[in-house]
C-alpha cells in the first residue's frame, strides 16, 4: 500500500508556483536599473561623506595622539 505524502501543495499547484516564481525571477533579471549612478554622483557622495565624517576622524586622531603622548610621559 502506497502512502500519500504530507505536502500542503499538490503537484499541479506546486508547478504553478514554480512557473510564477520563474517568471518573476526572469522579469527581474531582464529589467534595466531605474537609478543609474555615474562618477559625478559617486564623487558627490564621497565628498559628502568626507565632510560629515572628516571632523570626527580628526578629533579622534588628535585625542589618540594626546593619549599616546600621555602614556609616553608616564614611563
Amino acid at each position: 500500500m502506497k502512502r500519500a505524502s504530507k505536502s500542503i501543495f499538490n503537484s499541479a499547484s506546486q508547478a504553478r508556483i514554480e512557473i510564477a516564481a520563474l517568471a518573476l525571477l526572469l522579469s527581474a533579471l531582464a529589467c534595466e536599473p531605474v537609478f543609474v549612478v555615474g562618477w559625478q554622483e559617486l564623487g558627490l557622495v564621497l565628498l559628502l561623506a568626507v565632510f560629515l565624517v572628516g571632523p570626527l576622524v580628526l578629533r579622534l586622531l588628535r585625542a589618540w595622539i594626546r593619549f599616546e603622548d600621555g602614556r609616553k610621559g608616564r614611563k
